[in-house]
C-alpha cells in the first residue's frame, strides 16, 4: 500500500501551502479508506506471506484479488468482496473448494482435484532392501484401487522381483513380480482410515490389516534387483495404479522384522509409539496457493463453524456451559460468592482478562491453554462456547460489563469458519476411568458416612460376588481403621466419585451415596472400660488419629472375602464382614475372632436402631448400641437387620460359612494372573541425554488409571515396582533390558489410598498412602500382595483434599521419612499438616523433623542427615522453592502447623532458591547422581519437576551458614507428563516416573522413562559462587567463545496471600565477562550484585535461575 501513497507525499512537499493542503487531504482519505477496506486479522491468523499454511485453509481477501490455487485452478475475484476461499483436505475423498463474497457463499463446496495430493513421490536414494526381513506400515484412506508402495524400475514396465503392495478390488495384495501375489482381508476402499503393516522375517511373510493379521506365507520373497527404486503411491506404468482416489497419510520402514509386540503398537496412535523407522515419509497437502494480487489473512479450518455456533446460543446451551463451569471451572475460580482454590484464577466478576474476554480469545485459551490453566481438550467447541456463554451471561454483563465485548456480525465473521466434509465433533460420552477401574475387593480411602460422620481412614468392602472390584458391588461394610469401628453397612450405589483423585475437584471429598442401613457414630469400635473417645482434640475440635490401645495391623485380601487383623489392647483379633442378600432387609454379617487376650473386650456391633442376633459373647443394649462383651479365644457371629429377630435365626441357622478365619491368613489364589506386555521405546540419541520410555499397560483387563505416585526397584535390582496414584501397584520386569525390550507389568496390589511413595528395605516393600505405610506382603510366593500389612498408621487424615502424603525414603537406621502436605488456604488441624515426618525402623511412632511447609513433593535424604524438601507457590509462600532441611527448623508456611507466630521472613528459615513459575511451576523430589555415573556431572544434585516434565541441575553453595543455589534444566525436550520419582539404577541411568493431575504443563496421565547420558556435551553450569562484584560459574563443559552473558533480578514478597508478583525487576551490568582457558568456567563483574529473591542469568543458551542470600568474598 505504501509504494503507492509514497509519490502523494513526495509530491505534496514541492507544492505551495495550499495545494499541499489539498494534496494531503486526498493523501488522507485515501489511506483512511485502505485502511477501512482491510480487515483487523484474527489474532491466530497467520500472514499471506507465511511460510507454512494450514493443510485445511481459509483464505480471507479484503477486496478485489488474483489467486492461483493450483495449477489449472485460478480465481479472479473481480467485485469489491471481501471475499473467504475455504481449502479442504477431507480424510477420505477429493479436496473442496468453497468460496463467499460480502459473506455470501457464491461457489461451493464442490470437488477440487486439482488440489489433489495423494503422496505419490519416489525415493530413489532409500536404501531398503525387500529381498531382506523388513516391517512396512502404511496409514491411508481410499475409496478406489491404486498403490500403498513399490520396489520396482524407475521408469518402464513391471519387472521381474519387482514389489508392489497395493489395493485391488478394494482387497489388500503384495505382489512379487514373476512369483505371484498374495492377498487377504476385507475390503478397505470404503474412504475410512487403515493400517495396514506387511512384514518379512526369515522367508515368512505376514500382513496385518488394523491390528489384525489377515495373510501370511512362506517362501513370498526375492532378493531385490539393484536399479530399483522405493515408490510410494505409485508403481509401474502398467501396473499396480496410482492412488488416485485416495491418500496416503504415513509411511514407515523398519530394515528388520519387528517382534509381534512392538507390531501391536502400530496400530495404536498411528505408530507413534514404535521405535524409530529406517525409513519415513509424511506427505505434505499441495502447496499453498500464489495471491497474484490482493490483501488479507489466511486461518486454519476447524472441525466446526464457530460462528454458526455463537449464533446458536440460546436456554440450552446457557444451562449446559453453567453445568460444565460448576463442575470444573468454579473449582479454580470459583464463583462470585466463593473463591475457588487457585488464588490466581481470574474471578471472572471482577477480574481482567489476562489472554483476551472476546469469546474466540477466551476459547483458544480453553483449547490451548494459557499461563497454569491446561488446554481442556475434552470438551467439544461447542461445549467451550457454552461455558464462554455462561462466563459472559452470569459473570461479565451483570458484574463485570468492562470485560464484556460486542458481538456484532464484523466480528462473527472473523471467527474460524467450520468444513464442508469434515466428521462432526462428538461428545466424549465415556464413562471417566475411575468409574471403569476395578479397584479391587476393597478400598483404602476417606469417606463421609452422613453429615456428622466422615470414616477418614475408611476400609470399604464389597460384600457380593462378582466381577468389576469394589465399586461395582451391589453391598459393602464401611470400617475405620483408626478407631476400628465399623461406620456403615450400604446397598446400592457406590459412592459419588467426587475428590481430588477422581474427578479433580478441589475442595471436595468422597461420599457414600448408598443406603445406609446403620451407622455408628465416630469413635473407638473396641474398648475394655467405656466407648468415650480418647483422642486428643484437633484444632477444630474433632478427633483424628489412631485411637490408644487399637491398632489396626493390616488386611487379608482374597477374590470374594476380606479379613481385618487388630491388636484391640494386646488381643489379636480378626473380623471379616459378609451378607445374607436377595431378601426385602439385607442381613449383614460380622465374624470375629478373638485371640489370646488378658481381659474381655467389648464391641460396638451396632445401633439399637436396628435388630442384632449374636451366635457368641454377653450381647445387650447400652446407650443407643448393641455392645456385645467378648472374652479371650472367642469364636463370634452377629447378624445385623432391619428384619426381625425370627427372621435373622432362620437365616443364621442356613448361613455355612466358616467362622474360623485362620484359614485366610496363609495366602490367597491369584486375582491377576497373568501379566500385560508392553514394549519399551528407545530414545532419540541426539543430544547430550537420552531419554526411553517404559509404556505403562495402559490397555488392561481391570481398566487401572495408571498415574505413577513412584517406584523402587526390586532389591536384585532387574525389576521395579511402581504404584500408582489411584491405588494400585505393579511389578515390572524388562527395565534394565536395551530398548526396544519387551516390559512385563504384572498388578500385585489395589485399593490403597492414593500411594505417593515407593521403597524396599531389603527384602520388605512399602508403600506411602495417605492413611498408612503400607507393607506389601506375598503369603504364597505367587507374586500378589495377600496382606496389606500397616506398618504404621500415625498418619493424621482428615478430608481435606490437599494434605497429600508423599515420598519415602530411608536412613541407614532403617527409619523412614515422608512429607505431608498443609491443607490449601486454611490453617492448619492437626500437628503433622505441613511437616517433614520420620516414622521408626519398626514402625512404633513418627516424629516430626520439620514444620512449615505447603506441599512439599517428595523426599531428598543426604548423607549427613539432612534433607532436600521442595515446596510449591501459595499462601505463605511466594513462589516456588528447594529447601535444604535440618531437623527442627520452620521453613515458612504459617498455616502448617508450628507453634512460630512471628511471620517475619527472619523466622523462618530461608530456602535455599526461590523457583519462578516459568521456570518450573511444580517442583518435585531431589536426587543425587551417583558420583561414578555420567561424567563430571557426578555427585550432581537433581531436582523433578511435576509442573514442566523436566529435569533441573541443582548447583548451591554455603556462605556463612546459608545455603543457596540456582536451578537450570537438563537440554532435552521436556516428557510428556510430569515426573515425580526418580532414582539411579544399576546401569548408571535415571529412572524416572510421575503423572499429572492438574497445574502442570505436562498433561499426559502418567509416564515412566529412563534418562541415560550420551557422550555429547551438556553444558550445565556445576558450580556457582556469588561474591562481592560479581560470581563464578563453572560448566560441564566448554561453552561457546560467543556467549553472551545478562542478568536480571527480582524481588517477592511473602505473605499469607496466594503467591508474589515479581517485584522490582531489573537488570543488572555485566561490566565484564573473563572466561577460562578451557571456556568451562567464567567470571563475571556485577558492580551492582547484591542478595535478592530471584535472579535470571543467561550465559549463552543456558538459562539459570537463583537465589542470594549472602554474598562471599572473591
Amino acid at each position: 500500500m505504501l509504494c503507492y501513497l509514497l509519490p502523494i507525499v513526495i509530491i505534496a512537499t514541492m507544492l505551495g501551502s495550499t495545494m499541499k493542503k489539498l494534496y494531503m487531504i486526498a493523501f488522507a482519505r485515501l489511506l483512511i479508506g485502505t485502511l477501512l477496506a482491510q480487515s483487523v486479522p484474527p489474532r491466530d491468523a497467520l500472514a499471506l506471506d507465511a511460510a507454512q499454511w494450514p493443510e485445511n485453509y481459509r483464505l480471507h481477501l479484503d477486496g478485489a484479488a488474483k489467486v492461483r490455487l493450483a495449477d489449472g485452478l485460478r480465481l479472479d475475484l473481480t467485485n469489491a468482496g471481501p471475499h473467504d476461499i475455504a481449502v479442504e483436505h477431507p480424510a477420505a475423498g477429493t479436496p473442496v473448494l468453497r468460496v463467499w463474497s460480502a459473506g455470501k457463499l457464491v461457489r461451493g463446496p464442490e470437488d477440487a482435484v486439482a488440489l489433489a495430493n495423494h503422496g505419490a513421490k519416489d525415493f530413489p536414494d532409500a536404501k531398503i532392501d525387500f529381498g531382506a526381513d523388513f516391517t512396512s506400515m502404511v496409514v491411508f484412506t481410499s475409496q478406489g484401487d491404486g498403490t500403498l508402495f513399490s520396489h520396482c524400475a524407475p521408469q518402464g514396465k513391471w519387472s521381474p522381483d519387482a514389489k508392489a503392495l497395493f489395493l485391488r478390488d478394494g482387497h489388500l495384495v503384495y505382489d512379487i513380480g514373476w512369483l505371484g501375489a498374495m492377498s487377504g482381508g476385507p475390503k478397505v476402499n470404503n474412504g475410512k482410515t487403515h493400517t495396514v503393516v506387511l512384514s518379512v522375517r526369515e522367508g515368512r511373510t505376514r500382513l496385518w490389516l488394523n491390528g489384525k493379521k489377515i495373510a501370511e506365507q512362506a517362501g513370498h520373497q526375492r532378493a531385490d534387483i539393484k536399479a530399483h527404486v522405493l515408490k510410494v503411491g505409485r508403481a509401474a506404468p502398467d501396473f499396480g495404479g496410482a492412488l488416485s482416489k485416495g491418500k496416503i497419510a504415513r509411511v514407515r520402514i523398519w530394515k528388520r522384522a519387528l517382534p509381534d509386540d512392538e507390531l501391536t503398537l502400530l496400530f495404536k496412535n498411528a505408530g507413534e509409539g514404535a521405535n524409530t523407522p529406517d525409513f519415513a515419509y509424511t506427505p505434505v497437502p499441495a502447496s499453498k496457493p500464489v495471491i497474484e494480487s490482493g490483501t488479507g489473512w489466511v486461518q486454519a479450518l476447524e472441525r466446526s463453524d464457530h460462528a454458526e455456533i455463537v449464533r446458536g446460543w440460546n436456554d440450552q446451551t446457557l444451562a449446559e456451559g453453567r453445568e460444565i463451569y460448576e463442575t470444573l471451572c468454579a473449582v479454580c475460580h470459583g464463583t462470585k460468592d466463593k473463591a475457588g482454590s487457585l488464588p490466581t484464577a481470574i474471578l471472572f466478576a471482577e477480574g481482567e482478562f489476562k489472554n483476551g474476554a472476546d469469546p474466540y480469545s477466551m476459547y483458544l485459551t480453553l483449547s490451548k491453554g494459557y499461563g497454569q490453566m491446561v488446554a481442556q481438550n475434552q470438551y467439544t467447541t461447542a461445549q467451550k462456547y457454552a461455558v464462554i456463554q455462561y462466563i459472559r451471561e452470569a459473570y461479565l454483563r451483570p458484574h463485570n460489563a468492562k470485560q464484556l465485548t460486542k458481538i456484532d456480525e464484523t466480528y462473527l465473521s472473523s471467527l474460524p469458519k467450520g468444513m464442508a466434509r469434515a466428521e462432526a465433533e462428538k461428545e466424549d460420552r465415556s464413562r471417566p476411568p475411575y468409574e471403569q477401574m476395578d479397584f479391587g475387593p476393597a478400598l483404602f480411602w476417606t469417606l463421609q458416612v452422613d453429615d456428622k460422620n466422615i470414616a477418614q481412614k475408611a476400609i470399604a468392602i464389597r460384600l457380593d460376588q462378582g466381577p468389576g472390584g469394589v465399586s461395582k458391588g451391589r453391598a459393602w461394610m464401611v470400617y475405620d481403621h483408626d478407631t476400628m469401628s465399623l461406620a456403615t453397612a450400604t446397598t446400592g450405589s457406590f459412592v459419588d466419585w467426587k475428590g481430588i483423585a477422581f474427578d479433580g475437584s478441589h475442595g471436595t471429598h468422597t461420599s457414600l451415596t448408598g443406603e445406609k442401613h446403620f451407622i455408628n457414630t465416630v469413635g473407638p469400635g473396641w474398648t475394655i472400660t467405656d466407648f468415650e473417645d480418647k483422642r486428643t482434640p484437633a484444632k477444630d475440635g474433632k478427633r483424628y488419629g489412631p485411637h490408644p490401645g487399637i491398632k489396626y495391623k493390616g488386611l487379608y485380601v482374597h477374590p470374594d472375602q476380606c479379613v481385618i487383623e487388630a491388636e484391640i489392647f494386646g488381643a489379636k483379633v480378626l473380623e471379616s464382614p459378609s451378607y445374607i442378600g436377595g431378601t426385602d432387609n439385607v442381613i449383614f454379617v460380622r465374624t470375629i475372632n478373638v485371640g489370646e487376650s488378658p481381659q474381655a473386650l467389648r464391641l460396638r456391633v451396632a445401633p439399637d436402631s436396628v435388630n442384632v442376633l449374636g451366635k457368641t459373647g454377653n450381647l445387650q443394649k447400652e446407650n443407643g448400641f448393641w455392645v456385645a462383651t467378648l472374652p479371650a479365644n472367642t469364636v463370634a457371629r452377629f447378624f445385623i437387620s432391619q428384619a426381625d429377630l425370627k427372621s435373622l435365626e432362620n437365616a443364621s441357622s442356613q448361613f455355612n460359612q466358616s467362622s474360623d478365619l485362620k484359614p485366610f491368613l496363609q495366602g490367597a489364589p491369584p486375582r491377576w494372573a497373568q501379566d500385560v506386555i508392553t514394549t519399551s521405546i528407545a530414545g532419540k540419541n541426539d543430544g547430550a541425554f537420552i531419554a526411553d520410555e517404559f509404556p505403562l499397560p495402559i490397555a488392561n483387563p481391570w481398566q487401572s488409571w495408571l498415574r505413577p505416585g513412584g517406584f523402587d526397584f526390586t532389591p536384585d535390582g532387574k525389576a521395579a515396582i511402581v504404584a500408582m496414584w489411584n491405588g494400585d501397584v505393579w511389578r515390572v520386569e524388562g527395565v534394565m533390558e536395551k530398548a526396544p525390550a519387551t516390559l512385563r507389568w504384572r498388578r500385585i496390589a489395589s485399593g490403597l489410598f492414593q500411594p505417593l511413595g515407593v521403597k524396599f528395605r531389603g527384602d520388605e516393600l512399602f508403600i506411602t498412602c495417605r492413611d498408612q505405610i503400607a507393607k506389601l506382603v506375598d503369603l504364597n510366593g505367587d507374586g500378589e500382595t495377600d496382606f496389606i500389612e500397616c506398618f504404621n498408621n500415625d498418619a493424621q487424615v482428615t478430608e481435606h483434599f490437599h494434605e497429600f502424603a508423599m515420598g519415602l525414603q530411608t536412613d541407614k537406621a532403617g527409619n523412614f521419612y515422608y512429607a505431608k502436605s498443609a491443607r490449601h488456604a486454611l490453617d492448619s488441624v492437626v500437628p503433622q499438616h505441613g511437616t517433614l515426618l520420620r516414622v521408626s525402623a519398626d514402625g512404633a511412632r513418627t516424629d516430626i523433623v520439620a514444620a512449615g511447609f505447603r506441599a512439599a513433593n517428595g523426599v531428598c535424604l543426604e548423607p549427613d542427615g539432612s534433607f532436600f524438601v521442595t515446596d510449591q507457590e501459595g499462601h505463605w509462600t511466594p513462589k516456588n522453592r528447594i529447601n535444604h532441611v535440618k531437623a527442627g527448623g520452620f521453613y515458612g508456611n504459617m498455616y502448617g502447623y508450628t507453634d512460630v507466630t512471628d511471620s517475619s521472613d527472619q523466622a523462618m528459615q530461608q530456602p535455599m532458591v526461590w523457583i519462578t513459575n516459568a521456570k518450573d511451576r511444580s517442583p518435585a523430589e531431589l536426587l543425587r547422581v551417583p558420583k561414578d555415573q555420567w561424567g563430571n556431572l557426578g555427585g550432581a544434585l537433581l531436582n523433578l519437576s511435576y509442573g514442566t516434565g523436566q529435569v533441573f541441575v541443582v548447583p548451591y553453595e554455603e556462605v556463612n551458614g546459608q545455603w543457596q543455589g540456582a536451578v537450570c534444566e537438563l537440554p532435552m525436550p521436556a516428557f510428556a507428563t510430569g515426573v515425580m520419582r526418580g532414582r539411579f539404577g544399576s546401569d548408571g541411568a535415571l529412572y524416572a516416573c510421575g503423572m499429572f493431575a492438574w497445574a502442570g504443563n505436562a498433561a499426559e496421565p502418567g509416564g515412566f522413562h529412563r534418562l541415560r547420558r550420551s557422550e555429547k556435551p551438556a553444558r550445565l553450569p556445576l558450580i556457582i559462587r556469588a561474591h562481592r562484584g560479581g560470581m563464578r560459574v563453572t560448566f560441564s563443559e566448554a561453552m561457546p567463545e560467543d556467549a553472551a552473558c545478562n542478568m536480571k533480578v527480582w524481588s517477592l514478597l511473602r505473605s499469607k496471600n496466594y503467591g508474589s508478583q515479581h517485584l522490582n525487576e531489573r537488570n543488572l551490568a555485566i561490566t565484564k565477562t573473563q572466561w577460562s582457558d578451557d571456556y568451562r568456567s567464567v567470571n563475571l563483574t556485577i558492580p551492582d550484585l547484591a542478595p535478592t529473591h530471584c535472579y535470571e542469568l543467561k550465559i549463552g543458551d543456558c538459562i539459570i535461575h537463583g537465589t542470594i542470600h549472602e554474598l562471599g568474598t572473591p
